[in-house]
């Protein structure tokens, strides 16, 4: 049996703060959004009239912790292969 993290709505929001900028989440376009989401959730998280980055709130809060911990995971991977590995 494996541990689980629980979130609290602090780190929520911390999360939230490091992913989401005016809306955007990283440099994800709409369709690398959904892209991205449906390889790492098996399903889209975009809400219809949404930003990316309020789809993104609303999965955090509405999502399991597990499949929090999960998509955490991929975004930090994406992160980290996407903006510190290119300022090397």
């Amino acid at each position: 049996m494996s541990y689980v993290h629980h979130f609290s709505v602090a780190e929520k929001q911390t999360l939230l703060r490091f992913f989401v900028q005016g809306g955007y989440v990283l440099d994800f376009s709409d369709s690398d959004f959904d892209r991205f989401f449906s390889g790492v959730l098996g399903r889209t998280i975009r809400v219809k009239d949404l930003s990316k980055g309020k789809s993104l709130e609303h999965s955090i809060y509405s999502s399991s912790d597990e499949e929090i911990s999960f998509a955490v995971k991929e975004l930090l991977n994406y992160y980290k292969c996407n903006f510190l590995m290119m300022n090397l």
